[in-house]
């Protein structure tokens, strides 16, 4: 029997791999990362840097997209650090949990450890994670960095930091590049997992490793695997259901679902909560479609204080309707809200707010509210778009729930559903990406059309 896991917090024995940031790197024929130990490899992925060269600069910066697994590279750096250097010169900085500039500049530029370095003669890394989640805003955080790097003793001090890619701001690295001697700043991007990294995880979960890699590639599903996100939820559907589903709407409701089986408050506490999976699940649909459609990433757990917090609160979920319908059906009530958040579906956003794992859990829980809600087929149309002059184009920032939308509806309606992704690019010029959007929607409709399938979202973000 595979045994019980945290789908969000387990440690495989990987090797992280990076490269410079707008480096290209192969990727094989099988859909992976071609593996630089291997003889083709080494002779093509010359590019492909490893930790221990990285940390001979004096700044590093760790790129990468949401649920690549950065925070666990950072957790990899401080342990290494720390046993190379001793406790008292390593000091971790989890960004997102700080909730003001003030208790950042507190918490880190102000800190004893700091300050203990600039005086002299000490060493210190400094390891900042996840500078694009701090609650302050990253505005905030690159003007508080402006002021002070300057400050810091370079001579002594090593910095390593983590960020989204799409979210390092480009005057923090000039600042930075201002303040470095040269040559002492490197940029790198966090690469996906090999092919042998996907087979050790699934043997560690006592699974079929050569029968788990088969039916990913089968599925085309590398780019989920290659992600250790949601690689651990494929794990978790494979090791649950004894295989994998065949479409990729279904391998998310089951993955999602599973995800929603045991709230993170009865893993680490031992108490067991009101609500069904299915419930969970439901309520988790409903606060997706709510948070993604008014364009809010973060769910307050408590009112925040007036003109603080941006994100929804549980009072702006409740209703006196009921969600989900059969054995789904639930009251959407404070209590059942904050059951549902305590999912693996849900992360950290600072001290105070939550918000989904992953965008593409939000986008696909979106187009099942949107779907399944009741609204008319005008309706939900309407939802995902907005006005461009005498068009209605698709909001770009629903692209995939709008993808997510085509790929969960019948046969007999999938047709209208293309045409309403190739009327959402408009005419405008602004809606340019969209139109690039519905293109590579249409071709993914085209391949798997002639496979006598559809398989659902025909794009990974």
């Amino acid at each position: 029997m595979p045994r019980a896991v945290d789908p969000l917090h387990t440690r495989f024995p990987w090797e992280r791999l990076f490269c410079d940031r707008g480096e290209s790197v192969p990727i094989g024929d099988d859909g992976y990362l071609v593996d630089p130990g291997s003889w083709y490899g080494r002779a093509v992925g010359k590019g492909v840097l490893r930790l221990e060269a990285l940390l001979t600069k004096r700044c590093v910066v760790i790129l990468g997209e949401a649920g690549i697994g950065k925070t666990v590279v950072l957790e990899t750096v401080v342990e290494r650090l720390r046993g190379e250097h001793g406790d008292d010169s390593v000091v971790e900085v989890r960004l997102g949990e700080y909730g003001s500039v003030d208790s950042l500049e507190r918490g880190v530029f102000e800190s004893s450890e700091l300050a203990e370095c600039v005086r002299g003669p000490t060493e210190l890394w400094l390891v900042l994670d996840s500078l694009d989640e701090a609650m302050v805003g990253v505005q905030n955080v690159v003007g508080l960095f402006q002021r002070r790097l300057r400050e810091w003793p370079w001579d002594r001090l090593r910095v390593v930091i983590s960020c989204r890619t799409a979210a390092w701001p480009a005057t923090l690295e000039g600042e930075l590049k201002g303040a470095l001697p040269e040559k002492s700043l490197q940029v790198v991007e966090l690469l996906p997992l090999l092919r042998c990294d996907v087979a050790t995880a699934a043997t560690a979960r006592e699974l079929d490793s050569e029968r788990f890699l088969r039916e990913i590639d089968e599925r085309d599903a590398q780019p989920l695997a290659s992600n250790p996100l949601s690689l651990e939820m494929l794990l978790g559907v494979h090791a649950g259901a004894g295989g994998l589903p065949n479409r990729r709407v279904e391998l998310f409701d089951k993955g999602l679902r599973l995800l929603c089986a045991e709230p993170r408050a009865r893993r680490d506490h031992g108490t067991v909560g009101t609500l069904t999976a299915d419930q969970r699940f439901e309520l988790a649909t409903r606060i997706a479609g709510v948070s993604v459609l008014a364009g809010k990433a973060a769910i307050e757990r408590d009112p925040p204080p007036v003109g603080v917090g941006e994100g929804i609160t549980l009072r702006d979920l409740i209703d006196e309707s009921r969600a989900g319908s059969g054995a789904g059906k639930v009251d959407v009530t404070e209590d059942s809200l904050r059951e549902a958040l305590d999912t693996g579906l849900f992360t950290a956003r600072g001290t105070t707010a939550l918000g989904f794992a992953h965008k593409s859990y939000a986008a696909f829980l979106a187009a099942r509210y949107v779907q399944e809600s009741g609204f008319s087929k005008q309706q939900r149309d309407e939802l995902l778009r907005v006005a461009d002059g005498g068009n209605r184009a698709l909001v770009p920032q629903l692209a995939e729930t709008a993808c997510w939308r085509a790929g969960r509806t019948s046969c007999r309606s999938r047709s209208s559903s293309r045409r309403f992704l190739r009327r959402g690019g408009g005419t405008s010029s602004a809606a340019t990406p969209n139109s690039c959007f519905t293109a590579t929607c249409t071709i993914g409709w085209r391949r798997n059309t002639r496979n006598q399938r559809w398989n659902g979202l025909a794009t990974t973000t």
